[in-house]
């Protein structure tokens, strides 16, 4: 049994393997890209929901959520979000750049 069979389901079979795929079995990254923008795009989407809800009266966030001090809860939540999705994105960018070949 090799450590791969656990991943294939009993009654589905491994895909069959690419004859167009280098045979190094590393993939061609000439032509694709990483999608780095990705976490720190979805990332923004709430955080800016979060920015606008710390913005409401406070009276009605304490009335929502049961806290005294939910604007500045949900500001820091929002500048947390934006900020881990937007280093998630520089780490794959970063780790997605070209390497010179080898010497």
């Amino acid at each position: 049994m090799t450590a791969n069979e656990g991943l294939i389901a009993a009654n589905r079979t491994a895909a069959p393997r690419d004859a167009g795929a280098p045979a190094s079995g590393q993939a061609d990254t000439g032509n694709t890209r990483a999608p780095w923008w990705q976490p720190g795009v979805y990332c923004s989407a709430p955080a800016v929901f979060l920015w606008i809800a710390s913005r409401l009266p406070e009276p009605m966030l304490a009335q929502m959520f049961r806290g005294d001090a939910m604007p500045l809860v949900l500001n820091q939540l929002g500048d947390a979000l934006f900020f881990c999705g937007w280093v998630i994105s520089a780490i794959l960018l970063w780790g997605s750049r070209r390497q010179p070949p080898a010497a």
